[in-house]
């Protein structure tokens, strides 16, 4: 992960974005963090809203699984970062807290790539075959392993989050 903080240093805004439940949220924060930028949720933009995202770019990381269909689209002067993430931990964590907008997420990808609304794979599978396939080789998208943001002082072991809700990130 040391090695993509570093390469991030030149952008003045990063796109945190991959499967919902991928650790887009904690990874955005982390980011924030150690760059000394401000975070932005997904729903400050109302979450699906591309051209309202873009408003809040400027030493910025923001944070918007549901836009990980438009990672073609972002300005080359703004990083992307793709979280990866085990299929079956993102499924554990969907159930966890009730994500049930697959269907929605399907559609997204039936429109922009052609994806059949019926294809068998799990919606993150999905995602990432299609970051894979068509935008990781983009001059300004990164990737982050879920597992690599352990050891960050804003990191909480499983033990402690088993009953965390959808976005939260630190303990109440």
């Amino acid at each position: 992960m040391k090695k993509v903080i570093n390469d991030l240093k030149k952008y003045d805004t990063i796109f945190v974005t991959g499967a919902q439940r991928s650790g887009t949220n904690i990874a955005a924060r982390i980011i924030a963090h150690i760059m000394g930028k401000k975070y932005i949720h997904e729903n400050d933009f109302n979450v699906h809203d591309f051209d309202k995202m873009l408003t809040f770019v400027g030493d910025s990381v923001i944070q918007a699984p549901a836009l990980s269909h438009t990672v073609c689209d972002v300005p080359k002067d703004i990083a992307v970062v793709f979280m990866l993430r085990d299929f079956d931990d993102i499924i554990k964590s969907e159930k966890r807290v009730g994500w049930i907008f697959g269907d929605g997420e399907r559609k997204k990808y039936y429109k922009k790539y052609g994806i059949p609304l019926d294809d068998k794979r799990p919606i993150c599978q999905i995602k990432h075959d299609v970051f894979f396939e068509h935008d990781s080789k983009l001059p300004n998208t990164y990737q982050i392993h879920y597992n690599d943001l352990q050891g960050h002082p804003l990191w909480i072991d499983k033990e402690h989050r088993k009953d965390f809700e959808a976005w939260q990130t630190e303990i109440k």
